[in-house]
């Protein structure tokens, strides 16, 4: 009886520590923050300098390609697809 009791006094002891916590060393998501901070391009303040280097016509030829890239092919229904890909065999 009594090695039982030092047993389980001892498994008791033991289980406790492990639900010991200590505070964190750094603020919790500090990892985060600086992440996010790494990939500032300029961590400065920003400039009033206006932008330049890309007009107005460029800007909408580059998102009417855009736009065209995201748009249909075709409009095939679903047999005419099909078909298509088995003459292409």
């Amino acid at each position: 009886m009594p090695r039982t009791a030092a047993m389980l006094l001892t498994l008791l002891l033991a289980g406790a520590t492990g639900c010991y916590m200590t505070a964190p060393s750094e603020p919790m998501g500090a990892s985060v923050h600086q992440a996010m901070a790494a990939q500032t391009l300029y961590p400065g303040e920003p400039s009033t300098d206006p932008v330049t280097g890309f007009d107005g016509q460029a800007a909408q030829g580059t998102m009417q390609g855009y736009a065209k890239g995201f748009a249909p092919e075709s409009s095939l229904d679903f047999n005419q697809l099909i078909k298509s890909m088995m003459e292409k065999k």
